[in-house]
């Protein structure tokens, strides 16, 4: 069992996981495109769908679809129904894990308005969930995120603690959130 950010796939170490009887690879991702660019900087979308495409084809796994971890926490508002959405698209399986640490990219940083908002997308989304996939751990995962988010109670200092963050990278790596989320903290 293998989890991987899969942004470097070297033909070695796919030979060495080819070699497994099974092998299962579950590639961790909190979101599609620029969003993880941003979130997980040095990675570049397109070299790392291929690297997931290319381990999604891999003839020892016992499971007919590749696994996609997601973290849910403060980002999740902006970038987890893109990736289910593209999860439904290829066909890959997902779950998503409740984020413990760092405490200033949890969930009580996350504006209500923010948190109500996901909700709600994750409610509408369930039905085509169902209808893709006919797996009720997929829709266990949803509503135990559906569950996480209406316990978070937000808490402004955490949310500033975020944002403190969110301008540290940004001042570091010469970029800008709201030009990757289409709007400010």
């Amino acid at each position: 069992i293998v989890t991987t950010n899969a942004t470097v796939i070297r033909q070695e170490v796919y030979d060495i996981l080819s070699s497994a009887k099974t092998c299962n690879i579950a590639v961790s991702l909190e979101g599609i495109g620029q969003h993880n660019e941003y979130l997980r900087a040095g990675t570049v979308w397109k070299r790392l769908e291929s690297n997931i495409r290319w381990l999604s084809q891999r003839p020892n796994c016992p499971y007919e679809k590749m696994n996609i971890n997601h973290t849910l926490q403060i980002t999740s508002a902006w970038t987890l129904i893109p990736l289910l959405e593209w999860c439904m698209a290829q066909n890959y399986d997902f779950n998503i894990n409740l984020l413990t640490f760092p405490p200033y990219l949890g969930l009580a940083g996350m504006p209500e308005a923010a948190k109500s908002q996901l909700i709600q997308e994750l409610q509408a989304i369930k039905p085509r969930l169902w209808d893709h996939y006919q797996n009720t751990q997929i829709l266990a995962w949803i509503d135990t995120s559906i569950n996480d988010l209406a316990r978070a109670i937000y808490d402004p200092a955490v949310n500033l603690k975020f944002r403190s963050y969110i301008e540290m990278l940004d001042s570091i790596r010469g970029t800008k959130f709201s030009d990757v989320f289409g709007h400010d903290l």
